[in-house]
């Protein structure tokens, strides 16, 4: 257990969609209650029927390492922030139970502990003595945490005057800064502007060098592949995977959904079959040429039928685009199933996770146009030397450099630095 740094067991939230708050109740209250029952004539069952249960979470059951940055990544919905909160001691569970092993800090909603009528300066040392930070501690770091919000100016100045970007490099310069051994963070981050965004991605990564653990949410997948190193899938309220950052990424390709994918009525008329990688499988080494296999089958003759295959970034951003001459130019493609190969040379992406899909566009005689797109693939590039994937651009090339010193400073003879 000494390694373990969160730990949630069958975890379950439950909420009822318009329900009526609880707790302490005024004279007004009971009498608009009771007149809007009157009204509708409504008994028990109806109050239920029209405030249904909804389960945010169900049965989610996680255990992250010490000294890990783990992404929560899901669709709207999935039950991400409810985690969060339900870790930072904001919400109780309905069932089940989290257990965290070390001092946690949150950063969950932009000025999360703030108070808006305060000062910059008051609010770190209100929020550090919330972290249970002494102020000797805080006096300590609270030259660091103003530096690193980039606030000086305005740091004796009212919070509430404060841009939301103000807010939330010092609402996350105090979490990170007073050192929790355990840090929440929700999607808060994507209000940052990019430099910044850069600062707290080197904040976190340190953090977790020093033997911290980070649990981070958000939807820039881009960040989450540099960043993480696990990964948890939340899919309505249920986990769908648990386990390296890859493994996260590839199920969640997996459940996102095209919104061209074609519907139940046109599936008998155009399909695309599962995607396959060959000879590596899913793992392409950079600089290798890769063929993709699949087939797809037409229930019917089509016109005009066009097929095309996209290499996206984690971010959704298409990198690579191609598309047969053949099928754009066929006016009439018979039923069938057609098995398809496509053959796409060595293209020197960086390292990384990529997102592969095949999409097919056709048109019935005298009907609208039918879609089909194939289930997202998860391509991941590796090389056998570079690791990292925080470099900048898309392409790494094999050049070759050569470096000599010049004819004026060679001295006795020329000298070669590099081939």
């Amino acid at each position: 257990m000494s390694n373990i740094a969160i730990q949630t067991v069958s975890l379950s939230k439950q909420y009822r969609i318009g329900a009526g708050k609880l707790g302490y109740r005024t004279i007004g209250d009971t009498l608009s209650t009771g007149f809007r029952r009157l009204i509708h004539r409504s008994g028990t069952a109806e109050v239920a029927e029209r405030n249904p249960i909804i389960w945010a979470l169900d049965d989610v059951s996680i255990t992250c390492r010490s000294g890990t940055i783990t992404a929560i990544i899901g669709r709207n919905g999935s039950g991400k922030t409810t985690l969060l909160k339900i870790l930072a001691g904001i919400t109780d569970p309905t069932r089940g139970f989290a257990e965290l092993f070390g001092r946690p800090g949150a950063l969950l909603e932009v000025g999360t502990g703030f108070h808006a009528e305060l000062t910059g300066r008051e609010n770190v040392y209100m929020n550090g003595a919330i972290l249970g930070m002494t102020r000797r501690e805080i006096d300590g770091k609270f030259d660091e945490i103003v530096a690193f919000a980039e606030v000086e100016p305005f740091i004796d100045t009212a919070v509430k005057y404060y841009s939301s970007g103000m807010y939330l490099r010092l609402a996350f310069s105090v979490a990170s800064h007073l050192e929790p051994d355990i840090l929440l963070i929700d999607e808060v981050l994507a209000v940052g502007d990019a430099e910044f965004q850069r600062k707290c991605i080197d904040r976190m990564s340190t953090f977790s060098r020093q033997g911290r653990t980070v649990l981070f949410v958000s939807h820039n997948l881009a960040a989450v592949q540099q960043l993480c190193t696990d990964g948890i899938v939340l899919d309505h309220g249920r986990l769908a995977c648990s386990g390296t950052v890859t493994e996260a990424l590839t199920t969640y390709a997996r459940l996102r959904r095209d919104p061209d994918r074609s519907s139940d009525e046109n599936s008998s008329l155009l399909q695309i079959h599962p995607l396959e990688i060959q000879p590596q499988g899913s793992r392409v080494f950079i600089g290798d040429p890769l063929v993709v296999r699949f087939t797809v089958t037409l229930g019917h003759a089509l016109e005009r039928t066009s097929l095309r295959l996209t290499l996206r970034t984690a971010g959704d951003e298409v990198i690579v685009y191609t598309a047969p001459d053949l099928f754009q130019q066929t006016r009439l493609i018979e039923p069938g199933t057609y098995s398809i190969s496509v053959t796409i040379p060595p293209l020197w992406l960086k390292p990384g996770i990529y997102d592969m899909r095949v999409k097919a566009v056709a048109e019935q005689p005298g009907l609208e146009k039918i879609r089909a797109v194939s289930d997202p693939m998860a391509v991941q590039m590796e090389h056998p030397h570079l690791h990292h994937i925080d470099l900048p651009g898309y392409i790494v090339p094999n050049a070759q450099w050569d470096i000599r010193r010049s004819e004026s400073d060679r001295g006795e003879g020329a000298t070669m630095l590099c081939r």
